[in-house]
């Protein structure tokens, strides 16, 4: 048995950053990428108009009874090649290039046509730079545009594209292979017999995987028979991270720590100081991470979100070790002994405007209210009390992280 933060600092340690990849920008989405984007031009690489109007030269337009001569137009797409003369002006689209001689756009609702469109009189004054965006005003050549360690989203993939990149070096997902064992397990969807349930806990670690943006792998489930589990362990060698569930009872361990003696996995430790449950063995085969869980959801996934998270995320390139780190005050006092640390399950909610977190009381097959909690309390080993009012720090339950009413 270990320390809570002594096994988050073991698994962080053999958890390292994948391998990165270069990739097409549309395959980036939810990745991380591992260096910084700087922009190869600027951006935009022409002044243009935001919107349509006359293309001109301000210090032309001296009053509102200014008028000056039409001499083209100018459609998105296409560099004009002509130069504006004092006392012209030029129909252009939003979006499209300024002529060289002109800094200003007047909107179409500002002017009026005159002598059948070969002249635009002015119906206010204006100012230079209006309704344009100057070349490099959004971006110049070099500007950084994303810092390494960003979760890209389908906004930054936009801005990384409107400068011409078409393909980035970012962290590939982890390979994640799930195995049930247990001759009571079958299978999702599998007419049950008696004595048997389904792997509910494969199937909710699995669609967990899938959320983070992993590459998981289900193997299923096997029955208590050496043979099968070794044949499944080895194929998990091409995974990064192996998560073994339904491990509980002392046969159902002992088998299993003798297909590991075999095949010379690698233990690191075994249990943790943790309340609900510390039920956790990591162990290592070869480059593959192996996480044992008890058999019960409410258990693993306590665990899951609480150690097995952080190394995933390590291993993705993030900085950050959980989704959302957020400052709530809690509203009801926590004790606990010293002996151990406590993950807490709770919601937080919005009231006269501060965020509140509310710890919720769960016995340990309470899977059904733990599945609408959308935070973690994590209180540490020597803390014994932290009493009501206190602002502490809670983790979000990734994409579940909505603010309730009281």
């Amino acid at each position: 048995m270990i320390d809570f933060e002594d096994a988050l600092k073991l698994i962080l340690s053999e958890s390292q950053p994948l391998a990165t990849k270069e990739v097409p920008i549309s395959e980036s989405i939810a990745r991380v990428i591992a260096e910084k984007v700087t922009a190869p031009i600027d951006l935009p690489p022409f002044t243009k108009a935001t919107v349509d109007g006359f293309a001109l030269f301000s210090e032309d337009v001296k009053d509102k009874k200014t008028i000056l001569e039409v001499i083209g137009s100018i459609c998105c797409g296409i560099l004009p090649k002509e130069k504006l003369e004092r006392g012209q002006a030029m129909q252009i689209q939003a979006e499209a290039a300024l002529p060289t001689g002109s800094d200003t756009v007047v909107p179409m609702d500002e002017v009026r046509l005159l002598m059948n469109g070969t002249r635009v009189g002015m119906l206010k004054r204006i100012k230079k730079n209006e309704n344009v965006i100057i070349a490099g005003g959004l971006l110049k050549k070099g500007d950084e545009i994303m810092k390494a360690g960003t979760c890209l989203n389908a906004r930054d993939i936009g801005l990384i594209g409107s400068v011409g990149i078409e393909k980035i070096s970012v962290f590939p997902p982890p390979r994640v292979g799930i195995l049930t064992i247990g001759n009571e397990f079958i299978n999702v969807g599998n007419k049950i017999k008696p004595g048997q349930v389904r792997d509910s806990n494969g199937i909710q670690l699995l669609t967990a995987l899938y959320e983070m943006r992993v590459q998981p792998e289900y193997f299923g489930t096997v029955t208590e028979n050496e043979k099968k589990i070794i044949q499944v362990i080895n194929q998990a060698k091409l995974c990064n991270v192996l998560i073994l569930n339904g491990i509980s009872g002392i046969s159902r361990r002992k088998l299993l720590m003798d297909v590991f003696k075999k095949e010379g996995v690698e233990l690191l430790f075994e249990g943790i100081y943790l309340k609900p449950c510390g039920a956790l063995t990591l162990a290592k085969y070869g480059q593959t991470l192996i996480f044992i869980l008890h058999q019960n959801p409410f258990f693993s996934m306590i665990l899951f979100e609480a150690l097995i998270t952080p190394a995933l995320r390590k291993m993705m390139g993030y900085n950050k070790l959980y989704n959302s780190v957020i400052d709530a005050v809690l509203e009801k006092t926590i004790k606990k002994s010293t002996d151990h640390h406590l993950i807490k399950p709770a919601n937080i909610f919005y009231h006269n405007n501060k965020i509140f977190v509310r710890p919720h009381s769960l016995d340990e097959n309470d899977i059904f209210s733990y599945a609408k909690c959308n935070v973690l309390i994590s209180v540490p080993k020597n803390v014994k009390r932290i009493k009501s009012g206190k602002t502490l720090e809670i983790i979000s339950l990734r994409n579940s992280c909505n603010f309730l009413g009281k």
